[in-house]
């Protein structure tokens, strides 16, 4: 998969909880950025359910429906979660092309 551009300024750890379905941990503090599924500490935890992440992320849901109707909790540095929401979309929009 092509390495994607993460939003200049933005350098953190996101961690998409999915509860039992595990987490998806997106560092962009690393150069380039990397994406696990190994739980570790986050700089912004968002809490969502697994089929909901990936209908953001493949692009049938638009990713701001998507936080505004399917994150159940949020936690850590305020601002964060909308700093990388341009970065999903364009994942999600490369994801349906």
């Amino acid at each position: 998969m092509p390495s994607r551009p993460i939003p200049p300024g933005v350098a953190a750890v996101f961690k998409f909880d999915a509860g039992q379905d595990g987490v998806l941990v997106l560092d962009t503090t690393a150069k380039p950025a990397t994406v696990s599924t190994t739980d570790r500490p986050a700089d912004r935890t968002i809490k969502i359910a697994a089929p909901f992440l990936l209908m953001a992320v493949d692009g049938r849901v638009p990713v701001g429906v998507a936080f505004m109707k399917f994150v159940r909790g949020v936690q850590g540095q305020p601002g964060l979660a909308v700093q990388i929401q341009p970065f999903l979309r364009e994942v999600a929009a490369k994801g349906k092309s």
